[in-house]
C-alpha cells in the first residue's frame, strides 16, 4: 500500500456518517457484506457492531459459506437459503426486500431504474435527517478517520473528492442548514488532518443520472480523468505552498 492513493467519494461534500459501533450492513441486504469479511472481522462484527443479532447470524453464516471452499452450486444454494430467511426476519425499512442483480451490483434494468427514481428522494431525506441527526458524529471517531489512519500507517494517502449528483438529490442537502454545517465540519476536520479534499469541476445534467443517484457509466472515464487532473493540480499547488513557506520561514 506504500505510495498508494485511496479515493473516497463525498457527494455534495459529505461522507457517510458511520462509526464502527454503528450498523455495518444494510438492514434489507445484510449478506452483501458477507463475502468481504475475514474471520477476525466477523468476530469484530459481533462485539462492535450495532446490527440486530439475527442479521449478525445471517452475515456470519453466509461469510463462512464463502470462506469454506464450497463449489459454486452449493454456495449459491446457501445464499439462496439465507435470502429466504432474511425476507422473514430482516428489519427492512419498508418491510419489502427488493431484488438485486447477480453480484449485488447497481440495477440497470428498466424496472430497477424506475424503482430507484421513485425511492431516491425519500432515501436521501432519511439519510439526511435520520443518519446525521441521530449520529451525533465526531469525525475523529468515524470509520473514515480509522481508514485514514490505517492507510497512512502503510505509507498511503486518502483523498476525499466530490461526486456529481442529480439536482433532486442535491436539493435535499442544500435545503438543510444542519447538513451544510456538517459539510463545513468535515472540511475543517480534513484540513486539520492534512487530508486532500478535491472539489471536482465536472459538467453534467440530470440526464446523466438514469436513476437520479448514479452517474451513467459512459461518463466514468471522463470524470476519472477530470479527477486525476484535479489531484495533480492539488499536488502542484501544495508543492508551491511548501516551497514558499520554507523560503519565508512559515511567515
Amino acid at each position: 500500500m506504500k505510495h498508494s492513493l485511496v479515493f473516497v467519494e463525498a457527494p455534495v461534500g459529505l461522507v457517510e456518517p458511520q462509526k464502527w459501533t454503528g450498523r455495518w450492513a444494510r438492514p434489507e441486504w445484510p449478506t452483501l457484506l458477507s463475502s468481504n469479511l475475514s474471520v477476525a472481522e466477523i468476530v469484530s462484527l459481533w462485539w462492535r457492531a450495532d446490527d440486530p443479532v439475527w442479521n449478525k447470524a445471517v452475515i456470519s453464516a453466509a461469510s463462512f459459506s464463502d470462506l469454506v471452499r464450497y463449489g459454486p452450486v452449493i454456495r449459491n444454494k446457501v445464499h439462496s437459503w439465507m435470502s429466504s430467511l432474511i425476507q422473514v426476519h430482516s428489519e427492512a425499512p419498508d418491510g419489502n426486500i427488493e431484488s438485486l442483480p447477480e453480484g449485488a451490483g447497481i440495477r440497470t434494468d428498466s424496472a430497477g431504474v424506475a424503482l430507484a427514481r421513485e425511492k431516491i428522494i425519500p432515501s436521501m431525506r432519511k439519510w439526511a435527517h435520520v443518519d446525521y441527526e441521530r449520529s451525533s458524529l465526531q469525525w475523529k471517531e468515524s470509520v473514515l478517520a480509522s481508514l485514514v489512519e490505517t492507510v497512512r500507517a502503510h505509507g498511503g494517502e486518502v483523498v476525499l473528492y466530490t461526486m456529481p449528483v442529480s439536482t433532486p438529490s442535491k436539493s435535499v442537502i442544500e435545503k438543510s442548514q444542519m447538513l451544510r454545517a456538517e459539510r463545513d465540519r468535515l472540511k475543517d476536520w480534513a484540513e486539520t488532518r492534512g487530508i486532500p479534499f478535491l472539489n471536482v469541476d465536472f459538467p453534467y445534467s440530470n440526464e446523466d443520472f438514469p436513476d437520479l443517484a448514479h452517474l451513467r457509466s459512459s461518463e466514468a472515464l471522463a470524470f476519472s480523468r477530470r479527477l486525476a487532473r484535479e489531484y495533480k493540480t492539488h499536488v502542484k499547488r501544495s508543492s508551491i505552498t511548501r516551497t514558499v513557506n520554507h523560503k519565508t520561514g512559515g511567515r
